[in-house]
């Protein structure tokens, strides 16, 4: 028969404790540097990101978001008027949650491309001004020349990605080209 030998008190192990002081100091500076990430909150690039201020008017691209939730929280954190710059594959959206928000934030909606009836026909009776533009220059410009100063031109589509852009990069890596050619 095996004798089972018992452990003092001060002997027994609860969790991992380091073989020596430097192991230990490692140990701690990890924990530490761990939960400074985990608690500090990371902003996705495109994520309402203020690009830049030109002649008193901001430029917020917002391309990561794709759905009607995402813009909401958008349109509620900007504390500005908004020329909002909008298009894409929206013909499954349902934009009505945004209508009261739209209404109290909204000043000009910007639409890019071909098919822009699902937001014509949701807006149009609240958004007295609508614009529809063919190009991402072309709508950057006119939200600037439509804008007074303090405005906020937001670019947020709201839907999937259409055929004028192969990603959302490629959407915002053209609104900050625009942006920096006015």
């Amino acid at each position: 028969m095996k004798k089972r030998v018992l452990l003092k008190e001060t002997e027994k192990m609860t969790a991992y404790q380091p073989a020596n002081f430097f192991e230990s100091q490692l140990i701690h500076a990890r924990n530490k540097h761990l939960q400074q990430l985990l608690h500090t909150p990371v902003q996705p690039s495109r994520r309402l990101e203020e690009i830049s201020r030109f002649g008193g008017v901001y430029f917020l691209d917002d391309s990561h978001s794709e759905d009607v939730e995402s813009l909401y929280y958008s349109l509620e954190k900007i504390q500005h008027p908004v020329l909002w710059i909008t298009g894409g594959d929206d013909s499954n959206v349902n934009y009505r949650s945004l209508l009261q928000l739209a209404v109290e934030k909204v000043k000009v909606l910007i639409c890019i491309g071909e098919d822009n009836e699902n937001l014509k026909r949701t807006f149009s009776p609240y958004i007295g001004t609508i614009y529809e533009c063919k190009s991402m220059e072309h709508a950057v410009k006119t939200a600037y020349y439509s804008a007074e100063r303090e405005d906020a031109v937001l670019l947020s589509s709201a839907c999937a990605c259409d055929a004028l852009y192969a990603d959302r990069k490629e959407q915002s890596d053209l609104f900050r080209k625009a942006i920096s050619e006015l």
